[in-house]
């Protein structure tokens, strides 16, 4: 069977403020080409297919359009939910597809009837989704069984996996799915004791539990896989990326993982194979570039070929002509995001402009001044912007003459004339008199609270 590995769609997410819906439907596109073009008999996603739990009505519109152009000629598509996503939300489209000729698993919270609520041999209009309101309230009290314990009997038989047959080859799909698995998702919590090394273990031990736990279903006859949304120790992260949680709590051990034929993850948006597991275990990476972080990533889709059987392949992404073949498709939709760095002045910003530079990309400028030079303008600005308008952020990197004596000349500075200097190099734009008159009634205020100390904290 061939299978495609994707995650962390987050349809919605803007870029400083600027829509990139025409990006996320080029790459919609593309995915669509991919499976028809590969052959795809299924497709996994491993969650954050929105960026916010709220997402606009276009990206939930284009998410239903995925589904049902990915579902085409009978294919499988599953998807889970990611710590960005709102679970219910996503399962929400449930009664839509049971009944229907399509083979979509939408697997949203984590309290349902079983992550993978539908019949283990899901077939047509199969769709995984929360359970009745009664059995989530039931699954909630038998999970509290006690701080910082592996997870009970009961809670590992609740997440049970799929266990599905793929038309075109008639090969058995096992899929140990979980999605993003929180204290608060999980309705328990993990340990009593808050400290940060305390809370990973127990996180590492109860994930590990459940894995394992749905692993004792997989087949001999079958392609085994483990379909999460996790942050795995060793990963290489982006500033692009919404932490999991502060201090690594929600870690879990690449040794956590059972033996699988592959183990298919979101959450970090590099594509990457993740050392240290007993199975080939892969983040597929975000398809777009969604941060200047990723300037220069590239992305692609995971695509498989897998048989029931075949010996399990070696981890990190050795997989031999024993154990399969995989295959990273590299992507093309969505814009380039760029950085570019100017000594001096705008000069050498007009030469590349003129050049035809980076044509479509999102660009992050930043301008390099030496101490004391003037501030391009805002008529400058404005200008700048109207001829290249995917530069999206302009900074300013005053070289200083000397710790000392930059500090001390900014001292001697009035207040309204600091505040000038301070949001010229935050935005690229001159503040309007009537934002420099508050900034001087609040730090009037200030003044008089706290004796101007607080002003000088904030580093104006």
């Amino acid at each position: 069977m061939r299978i495609l590995h994707t995650a962390d769609w987050h349809l919605g997410k803007t870029l400083e403020g600027r829509s990139r819906q025409d990006e996320f439907e080029a790459m919609v596109d593309e995915m669509a080409a991919i499976v028809r073009e590969e052959a795809i008999d299924v497709v996994l996603l491993a969650g954050d297919v929105f960026d916010a739990p709220n997402p606009p009505a276009w990206a939930e519109a284009l998410f239903f359009e995925a589904l049902a152009r990915l579902s085409e000629d009978g294919r499988l598509v599953i998807v889970i939910a990611g710590n960005h996503d709102q679970p219910e939300r996503l399962a929400a489209a449930r009664p839509l597809i049971v009944g229907s000729p399509r083979r979509i698993l939408l697997i949203g919270p984590l309290d349902a009837d079983g992550a993978a609520a539908g019949e283990p041999d899901a077939g047509a209009g199969a769709a995984a989704a929360g359970g009745r309101p009664a059995a989530r309230r039931e699954a909630g009290r038998e999970r509290q069984s006690g701080l910082d314990e592996p997870a009970g009997r009961a809670e590992v038989e609740r997440f049970r996996p799929l266990s599905l047959v793929v038309p075109r080859t008639g090969e058995r799909l096992v899929v140990a799915a979980l999605p993003f698995p929180s204290e608060r998702r999980l309705g328990t919590l993990f340990s009593a004791d808050p400290a940060a090394e305390a809370m990973q273990d127990a996180y590492d031990r109860r994930v590990r539990a459940l894995l394992q736990g749905m692993a004792g279903a997989f087949r001999p006859d079958a392609v085994n896989v483990v379909l999460t949304h996790l942050f795995v120790a060793g990963g290489e992260t982006s500033d692009s990326e919404q932490p999991i949680q502060l201090g690594g709590a929600y870690t879990v051990r690449p040794e956590s993982f059972p033996v699988a034929h592959y183990v298919a993850l979101g959450h970090l948006h590099r594509p990457q194979w993740v050392a240290g597991a007993p199975a080939p275990v892969r983040y597929a990476g975000a398809p777009l570039q969604l941060g200047f972080s990723e300037a220069g990533f590239a992305k692609s889709a995971t695509v498989l070929e897998l048989r029931p059987g075949a010996p399990v392949p070696a981890p990190e992404g050795r997989m031999g002509a024993g154990g399969g073949q995989v295959k990273e498709v590299f992507l093309s939709s969505g814009r380039p995001l760029v950085r570019w760095r100017a000594e001096g002045g705008l000069a050498p910003v007009w030469r590349r402009i003129e050049r035809g530079d980076d044509p479509t990309a999102w660009i992050d400028l930043e301008l390099a001044l030496p101490s004391g030079a003037d501030l391009p303008g805002e008529e400058e600005i404005r200008r700048l912007r109207a001829a290249r308008p995917g530069i999206v952020g302009i900074r300013f990197a005053i070289a200083p003459v000397g710790p000392a004596a930059g500090a001390v000349r900014l001292r001697e500075l009035p207040w309204d004339e600091r505040f000038r200097r301070f949001y010229r190099e935050k935005t690229g734009a001159e503040p309007g008199e009537e934002l420099v008159k508050l900034f001087l009634v609040y730090l009037n205020e200030l003044e008089t609270e706290e004796d101007g100390d607080a002003a000088a904290s904030a580093g104006i």
